[in-house]
């Protein structure tokens, strides 16, 4: 299994359970000049995911998602870390079994 497919399962799992899922585009890209042009924070998720509370309100965590066995680099991990130090939801998961773990410890349901 690749990224690619534990993307794909992780995100079609939590559309089912209505959140709404968005890819971040982050990284450096060049212009057709070539002049660098950088999106996002170093290390930033790749997904934002988001579902609505009640009221005005909105339940939102950061998911990086990673091929199995492989983790998250030094910059991602120092973002996430960075991210929970000022109160938001963040993780990371390499199979959709680890996202649902996760999940269950986080908002009681799977």
């Amino acid at each position: 299994m690749n990224e690619r497919q534990v993307v794909s399962d992780c995100i079609k799992w939590l559309r089912k359970k209505g959140w709404i899922c968005r890819r971040q585009n982050v990284g450096l890209f060049l212009t057709q000049q070539g002049t660098p042009i950088r999106l996002g924070e170093v290390g930033e998720p790749d997904w934002r995911c988001m579902r609505p509370k009640g009221g005005n309100y909105v339940e939102y965590f950061e998911l990086e998602a990673k091929r199995p066995g492989k983790t998250p680099g030094d910059k991602q991990l120092e973002y996430m870390a960075k991210r929970k130090y000022q109160g938001f939801v963040c993780t990371w998961a390499d199979s959709l079994p680890m996202l649902q773990a996760w999940y269950r410890d986080t908002y009681g349901d799977g």
